[in-house]
């Protein structure tokens, strides 16, 4: 999980990382028909919230470059950006899909 706190108004706008040819944000769809991953273009943080990321709400899916593999445990780079605080660098651990 990934969080921090906003001090203003601020939205993610794209979630980048080396180790990736594609991520992009998703945001967790629950209904009676099941659960489903929709992508998403950004992420609204209202002042003085908190921006958290987790399987169970938003989250990165991320395609890693070809022969590149990582083990669960193993963390992975990324730049968050944001519409007015700029560039953010990030790890995140691996972690099984849906976990």
């Amino acid at each position: 999980m990934v969080g921090g706190t906003a001090r203003s108004a601020d939205q993610l706008l794209s979630v980048t990382s080396p180790l990736a040819d594609k991520a992009v944000l998703t945001r967790h769809v629950s209904s009676g028909g099941g659960d489903s991953a929709n992508v998403v273009t950004s992420a609204g943080i209202p002042a003085g919230g908190t921006l958290v990321m987790s399987s169970n709400s938003l989250e990165v899916a991320v395609t890693l470059r070809s022969g590149l593999h990582r083990r669960l445990g193993e963390s992975v780079p990324f730049t968050l950006r944001f519409r007015h605080s700029g560039a953010v660098d990030t790890a995140v651990v691996v972690v099984r899909p849906g976990s």
